[in-house]
C-alpha cells in the first residue's frame, strides 16, 4: 500500500510539474526579438497587450491573430523598420472581429494564397476589425493587397504601400473561371476610412480602392503614383462627408497588360459614386483622364463635385453627367 501511495504521489508531482511547465510556456512575452515567434506570442497574451517588436527580421509560421486593444509596434534606431515576412501565408495580421488594434512602425511583406482563398487572402493585413490604425508602416510585395477590407474607422497614416497585387487577383487571370478582381494597395468595402500623408505606389492594379458601399472616406495629403490601373478608384462608395483633396496623383494606368479601357486607367476614377468632393489635387501624366466620373450598371453617379484641381496635361471627364458638377479645374 505504501508503495502504491508513493507511486501515486510521484505521478501527481510529475503531472503538477508538467502543468506548471505548460503554463510557463504559455506565459505572455510582449517584448519580441528576432528568432521568437510573433504568432505564438500574440496567442499567449491577453487582449489589449502592447507588443514591442525589436529591430530585425521575422518570418511567420502562420498569421498573427490580433485581439481587441492590441498594439504591435516596431522598435528601431537605424532608420530601417523591423521586417515581417508572411512567408506566403494568407495574411500576416488577421484583425477580424477586433476593435482598436494598432500596427505601427513595421515593414510587412510576403502574404500569398491562390485560387482557393481568393479574393479574401493575400493581404498583409486582413479582416474587418473596427478602428484599425496603421501608422508609419510599409506594406509591400503582397500577392493581393497591402490592406484588405478593414472595418469602420480605419486610419492609415504616414505609411508606404507599394508593389502589392498580382495578375491572379484580377480578372486578367481567367483560369479560375471567376472574377478575382480585388488587387490594390488598399481596398475597403462597406466601411469608413481616413488616409493621410501616405505614399501609395507601384501597386499592380489600383492604388486605393473604395468599393461596395464603403465610406465615407477622407483621402488627403497622399502621394499616389505609378499604380497599374487607377490611382484612386471610388466605386459604389458613399458620403456624406467623403473628400479626396490635396493629393498628388501622378502617372497611373500604365500596366502593360490590358492596355485597353482608358476610361478605367485614370488618376482618380469616380464610378457609380455617391456624395464625394474632389478638390485641390495635383493630377498629372495619367494614362487616361486625370479625373473621370461615370455611371455604372449598379447605380447612378450623384452628388459628385470636382473643383479647383490642377490637371497639368490631364483632363476631367464625365462633367456632363447630371449628378456631377465640375468647376475651376485648370490645365
Amino acid at each position: 500500500m505504501k508503495k502504491l501511495l508513493a507511486i501515486f504521489a510521484a505521478l501527481a508531482a510529475i503531472g503538477l510539474e508538467a502543468h506548471v511547465a505548460s503554463a510557463a510556456a504559455r506565459s505572455c512575452n510582449s517584448v519580441i526579438t528576432p528568432g521568437e515567434g510573433l504568432a505564438e506570442a500574440a496567442a499567449n497574451c491577453p487582449p489589449s497587450t502592447t507588443f514591442t517588436i525589436k529591430d530585425g527580421s521575422y518570418k511567420l509560421s502562420r498569421p498573427i491573430n490580433a485581439d481587441s486593444g492590441d498594439t504591435f509596434k516596431g522598435s528601431y534606431s537605424d532608420g530601417s523598420l523591423p521586417t515581417i515576412d508572411a512567408n506566403r501565408a494568407e495574411s500576416a495580421f488577421n484583425v477580424s472581429g477586433t476593435n482598436r488594434v494598432i500596427i505601427r512602425s513595421l515593414s510587412i511583406s510576403g502574404a500569398g494564397g491562390g485560387d482557393k482563398c481568393a479574393p479574401a487572402c493575400g493581404g498583409a493585413i486582413k479582416g474587418d476589425g473596427t478602428k484599425l490604425h496603421v501608422l508609419n508602416a510599409r506594406l509591400h510585395h503582397n500577392a493581393n493587397q497591402g490592406i484588405g477590407n478593414p472595418g469602420d474607422g480605419f486610419i492609415l497614416k504616414n505609411s508606404e504601400i507599394d508593389h502589392n497585387g498580382s495578375s491572379r487577383f484580377t480578372s486578367l487571370d481567367s483560369s479560375s473561371g471567376k472574377d478575382n478582381s480585388s488587387s490594390a494597395g488598399v481596398k475597403i468595402t462597406g466601411s469608413s476610412a481616413t488616409l493621410t500623408n501616405n505614399r501609395i505606389h507601384h501597386n499592380y492594379w489600383h492604388g486605393f480602392w473604395c468599393d461596395l458601399k464603403g465610406g465615407p472616406i477622407v483621402v488627403t495629403g497622399n502621394r499616389i503614383d505609378n499604380n497599374g490601373k487607377s490611382g484612386i478608384k471610388y466605386e459604389i462608395c458613399k458620403g456624406p462627408g467623403s473628400k479626396i483633396s490635396h493629393n498628388s496623383v501622378v502617372h497611373n494606368g500604365y500596366l502593360k497588360k490590358d492596355s485597353s479601357d482608358l476610361k478605367g486607367r485614370v488618376g482618380i476614377l469616380l464610378q457609380s459614386a455617391q456624395s464625394v468632393e474632389v478638390t485641390n489635387n495635383i493630377v498629372q501624366d495619367n494614362r487616361g483622364h486625370g479625373i473621370y466620373a461615370k455611371d455604372g450598371n449598379r447605380q447612378k453617379t450623384s452628388g459628385v463635385f470636382i473643383h479647383h484641381n490642377s490637371l497639368r496635361n490631364d483632363s476631367v471627364g464625365g462633367c456632363k453627367i447630371s449628378g456631377v458638377k465640375c468647376k475651376a479645374n485648370d490645365r
